[in-house]
Order: C-alpha cells, then structure tokens, then sequence
C-alpha cells in the first residue's frame, strides 16, 4: 500500500504537496524539487524580500528561535489585516508549522497501521493458501480476490500466472485463473460478466490442482495455385 507520507528522492507535485513541511532535528523544514531549509530561515528571506522596510533586517538573522516566533504569531499575527504583507507572512507560518507538525503524526500513524496492515494480510494470504491446497471450499470474496482481483495486483498478484480466455455464453465469457504456489500450480474457473449489469461468477468454490502441458498444434489450409506453376 502507498503511503501518504513518504522521504523520496524524486516527487511528484501530489507528493510533494504531501511532504513539503516536515520536521527534522525538533523544527519545522520546508522543501522543493531543488533544496531543503529550516522553515524559520525560509521565512526570514520571504521577510526580507516582502516586508516594507524595517530596522529589523539587521537583526532577524540573529534572533533566536523563541523571538522570532513571537515576532511572527504575537507581532505579526495580531495585526489581522489581509492587506498588511506582515499578516499573510503570519497566517502562512502558522499554517506551515502546523502542516509540520501534522505530517509528523501521519507518518508514525502510517508506519505503524501499515505494518499492522502488511501482518493481517499475509496471514490472510496464507489461511487462503492453507484452504486451496487442502482442497477445502473457498467462499466468494476469496474466490474474486484469487480469480479477478489478482490481474489487478490485490493479495494474490505476486501468484497469479496466466488468465486464460475461453468461449463466450450469453452472459458470459468463461476463464481460468492460474496461480503458482511455492512451484505448484492451482486453476480456478469463473465466468466474467460480459455486461455492466452482469456480475462475475464462479462455476466452483474449489481451485483444483494443475500442470503446465505444452501442444503442438497442425493447421491444414490450401494455397492458390498460380497458372503455370509447376505443381509436381
């Protein structure tokens, strides 16, 4: 499953807008495509750059992190002024610690419901796998995730071999899934709506054991003789 929250080296805008705050050594980080930074120093330039002149500018790179907060949240947060620059530069600090602080949370969240998540389906996994070798009924969510789920990824992806198509019924096209378990192969035959309205079906609640076999097959056709040609 993909996380929300991820450290890659090459991001997508959706990710990046997922990972651009963040927190590192206890503060908060901005990033882009091309550099990372303390938030606190990217806002210093966005100060510098934007704000009328002030006698802070001299000062700003020497204020530790405890002044420079207050000067954001209690100076420039209390002017509550959309059209005061100093305002704006407030409400987007805030808001960036926040997304810091908020990421942070979303990703021990993830890291622990992710590796919660990847135990309960391999032991999902193997109780089904445990089923079809024993040759015990398999009920019709596990049929569709070994059947049809498992040409879209789904538990089973990493197993599935071949999806083979066979004739076509009214309603109906009927397949045959194989799948390969530690170097034995399983079948299971379904039929796959051919309808938006007709919903899959499966002929048998059992997979059954298989082979791979290999067929030679001998196709007789006839070629037009040209005029002339020598046919002997």
């Amino acid at each position: 499953m993909r996380k929300i929250v991820d450290d890659v080296k090459d991001m997508s805008m959706c990710e990046l807008a997922d990972n651009c705050m963040f927190i590192k050594n206890g503060e908060a980080w901005y990033r882009n495509f091309n550099e990372e930074m303390p938030f606190r120093d990217l806002m210093r330039k966005l100060i510098k750059y934007h704000v009328p002149s002030e006698d802070i500018y001299e000062d700003i790179d020497n204020m530790d992190a405890e002044q420079f907060d207050d000067m954001m949240l209690t100076d420039y947060g209390a002017l509550a002024d959309w059209e005061s620059i100093e305002f704006v530069l407030a409400v987007f600090y805030m808001m960036g610690c926040g997304m810091a602080e908020v990421r942070e949370w979303l990703k021990e969240y993830e890291e622990d419901y992710c590796s919660k998540g990847e135990i309960d389906m391999n032991i999902e996994k193997a109780e089904i796998v445990e089923k079809i070798k024993t040759g015990k009924e398999l009920t019709e969510d596990e049929l569709e995730e070994l059947a049809y789920k498992s040409q879209h990824g789904g538990l089973f992806g990493d197993n599935l071999v071949e999806v083979i198509k066979r004739e076509n019924q009214r309603w109906f096209r009927n397949m045959t899934t194989i799948l390969e378990f530690n170097n034995e192969f399983y079948a299971i035959d379904w039929g796959e709506g051919l309808t938006e309205f007709q919903e899959n079906c499966y002929w048998s609640d059992k997979a059954y054991k298989v082979r791979k076999t290999e067929r030679v097959i001998t196709i007789t056709d006839y070629e037009r003789i040209e005029e002339g040609e020598n046919t002997k």
